[in-house]
Protein backbone atom coordinates (compact mmCIF):
# COMPACT_ATOMS: atom_id res chain seq x y z
CA UNK A 1 0.00 0.00 0.00
CA UNK A 2 1.15 3.51 -0.77
CA UNK A 3 1.72 5.68 2.28
CA UNK A 4 -0.40 8.80 2.40
CA UNK A 5 1.58 11.89 1.30
CA UNK A 6 0.14 13.95 4.17
CA UNK A 7 1.38 11.36 6.67
CA UNK A 8 4.85 11.61 5.13
CA UNK A 9 4.75 15.41 5.29
CA UNK A 10 3.61 15.37 8.90
CA UNK A 11 6.42 13.03 9.91
CA UNK A 12 8.96 15.16 8.04
CA UNK A 13 7.60 18.33 9.68
CA UNK A 14 7.67 16.91 13.22
CA UNK A 15 11.20 18.00 14.22
CA UNK A 16 10.88 21.32 12.43
CA UNK A 17 7.61 22.06 14.21
CA UNK A 18 9.22 21.78 17.64
CA UNK A 19 12.30 23.72 16.48
CA UNK A 20 10.01 26.52 15.27
CA UNK A 21 8.26 26.61 18.64
CA UNK A 22 11.64 26.94 20.35
CA UNK A 23 12.60 29.73 17.94
CA UNK A 24 9.27 31.47 18.54
CA UNK A 25 9.73 31.33 22.30
CA UNK A 26 13.32 32.59 22.11
CA UNK A 27 12.26 35.52 19.93
CA UNK A 28 9.41 36.42 22.28
CA UNK A 29 11.66 36.30 25.35
CA UNK A 30 14.13 38.63 23.61
CA UNK A 31 11.24 40.89 22.61
CA UNK A 32 10.19 41.15 26.25
CA UNK A 33 13.56 42.79 26.96
CA UNK A 34 13.34 45.17 23.98
CA UNK A 35 9.83 45.42 22.47
CA UNK A 36 11.01 47.69 19.64
CA UNK A 37 13.66 45.26 18.33
CA UNK A 38 12.66 44.86 14.68
CA UNK A 39 15.02 41.90 14.26
CA UNK A 40 13.18 39.97 16.99
CA UNK A 41 9.79 41.06 15.65
CA UNK A 42 10.82 39.63 12.28
CA UNK A 43 12.13 36.47 13.93
CA UNK A 44 8.82 35.91 15.73
CA UNK A 45 6.83 36.67 12.57
CA UNK A 46 8.90 34.26 10.45
CA UNK A 47 8.52 31.42 12.96
CA UNK A 48 4.75 31.92 13.02
CA UNK A 49 4.59 32.26 9.23
CA UNK A 50 6.41 28.95 8.79
CA UNK A 51 4.29 27.17 11.41
CA UNK A 52 1.18 28.45 9.65
CA UNK A 53 2.30 27.59 6.12
CA UNK A 54 3.85 24.22 6.87
CA UNK A 55 0.94 23.42 9.17
CA UNK A 56 -1.46 24.07 6.30
CA UNK A 57 0.60 21.92 3.94
CA UNK A 58 0.44 19.10 6.50
CA UNK A 59 -3.32 19.62 6.87
CA UNK A 60 -3.02 20.78 10.48
CA UNK A 61 -5.93 23.13 9.86
CA UNK A 62 -6.49 24.10 13.51
CA UNK A 63 -2.82 24.98 13.97
CA UNK A 64 -2.70 26.89 10.70
CA UNK A 65 -5.81 28.99 11.33
CA UNK A 66 -4.89 29.68 14.97
CA UNK A 67 -1.35 30.72 14.03
CA UNK A 68 -2.73 32.91 11.24
CA UNK A 69 -4.38 35.10 13.92
CA UNK A 70 -1.03 35.58 15.66
CA UNK A 71 0.77 36.19 12.39
CA UNK A 72 -1.75 38.91 11.54
CA UNK A 73 -1.05 40.68 14.83
CA UNK A 74 2.71 40.53 14.33
CA UNK A 75 2.35 41.73 10.76
CA UNK A 76 0.68 44.84 12.23
CA UNK A 77 3.60 45.17 14.66
CA UNK A 78 6.06 44.89 11.75
CA UNK A 79 4.18 47.63 9.90
CA UNK A 80 4.07 49.93 12.93
CA UNK A 81 0.27 49.68 13.28
CA UNK A 82 0.51 48.21 16.79
CA UNK A 83 3.22 47.75 19.38
CA UNK A 84 4.76 44.62 20.82
CA UNK A 85 3.17 45.34 24.18
CA UNK A 86 3.67 43.25 27.30
CA UNK A 87 0.10 42.01 26.81
CA UNK A 88 0.74 40.92 23.23
CA UNK A 89 3.99 39.18 24.11
CA UNK A 90 2.42 37.42 27.10
CA UNK A 91 -0.57 36.34 25.01
CA UNK A 92 1.73 35.10 22.25
CA UNK A 93 3.74 33.05 24.75
CA UNK A 94 0.48 31.45 25.89
CA UNK A 95 -0.43 30.90 22.24
CA UNK A 96 2.95 29.26 21.62
CA UNK A 97 2.22 26.82 24.46
CA UNK A 98 -1.22 26.15 22.98
CA UNK A 99 0.28 25.45 19.56
CA UNK A 100 2.70 23.04 21.21
CA UNK A 101 -0.23 21.26 22.88
CA UNK A 102 -1.84 20.87 19.44
CA UNK A 103 1.36 19.35 18.02
CA UNK A 104 1.75 17.18 21.13
CA UNK A 105 -1.81 15.89 20.78
CA UNK A 106 -1.06 14.73 17.26
CA UNK A 107 2.51 13.49 17.64
CA UNK A 108 2.44 12.20 21.22
CA UNK A 109 -1.23 11.67 21.96
CA UNK A 110 -3.28 13.47 24.55
CA UNK A 111 -5.99 16.05 24.76
CA UNK A 112 -6.15 19.72 23.88
CA UNK A 113 -8.06 22.32 25.85
CA UNK A 114 -9.82 23.93 22.88
CA UNK A 115 -11.39 26.62 25.07
CA UNK A 116 -7.88 27.91 25.70
CA UNK A 117 -7.35 28.54 22.00
CA UNK A 118 -10.70 30.31 21.74
CA UNK A 119 -9.85 32.53 24.73
CA UNK A 120 -6.42 33.42 23.34
CA UNK A 121 -7.91 34.31 19.94
CA UNK A 122 -10.60 36.48 21.56
CA UNK A 123 -8.02 38.31 23.72
CA UNK A 124 -5.79 38.82 20.68
CA UNK A 125 -8.63 40.35 18.66
CA UNK A 126 -9.32 42.82 21.49
CA UNK A 127 -5.68 43.99 21.35
CA UNK A 128 -5.61 44.49 17.60
CA UNK A 129 -6.48 47.81 15.99
CA UNK A 130 -8.91 47.93 13.09
CA UNK A 131 -7.87 47.18 9.49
Amino acid sequence: MEENIVDKLRETFKDEAYELLTELEAGLLELEKNPDDMEQIGRVFRAMHTIKGSGATCEFHTISSFTHELETAFDKVRKGKMSASKELISLTLMARDYIQSLFDAFYKGGAVEEAQGVAITAALKKLMPGP
